[in-house]
């Protein structure tokens, strides 16, 4: 991170992964980023035990908390389906802050409303990931699907069960 640069304010993953944050919200429109820069706050708990949010990000800023299961390890790259399920997770939880969605749970929504709310930032998301992917124009970059998507949520999903179980 740049010393003084509104990344320092924005990101509170520790050292070894709020660079692959940056690469993430690289991904979003130059204007997006520009307008909600101060708005955002990307906390992990990936290298520390436990985090209290300080009321200022609370007060202040979208606090998205980012799973230390989808963090890129050591080594990775974007076209890596881990990394670029990182980078979607990412783009759809600030797609939810921006479009400003409400809690499922604090605002009572119902299972349909939701879904919608879910739907959206989804193809937002995907619209970011994808225009990026084009603009960048390199071989190796492929545009990201909503099968690829399912299939990295199939994956997480068993491995929070095995965390669960012990395993």
């Amino acid at each position: 991170m740049i010393p003084g640069s509104f990344f320092n304010e924005m990101l509170d993953c520790g050292d070894r992964y709020n660079q692959w944050v940056e690469v993430a919200l690289e991904y979003l429109p130059q204007a997006v980023l520009k307008e909600n820069k101060d708005k955002l706050v990307f906390i992990s708990t990936a290298q520390r035990d436990g985090c209290r949010i300080a009321r200022h990000y609370c007060e202040n800023r979208e606090v998205i908390l980012l799973s230390e299961r989808i963090l890129p390890k050591q080594g990775a790259n974007e076209e890596q389906p881990e990394v670029r399920y990182f980078i979607f997770v990412v783009l759809h939880e600030v797609a939810h802050a921006i479009k400003k969605h409400k809690s499922p749970k604090y605002d009572q929504l119902t299972t349909e409303q939701n879904l919608a709310q879910e739907d959206a930032a989804d193809a937002l998301a995907l619209e970011w990931f994808n225009e990026h992917v084009k603009a960048r124009n390199i071989e190796f970059l492929k545009p990201i699907t909503k099968e690829e998507i399912q299939q990295a949520e199939r994956n997480n999903q068993a491995l929070m069960e095995k965390l669960y179980a012990g395993g």
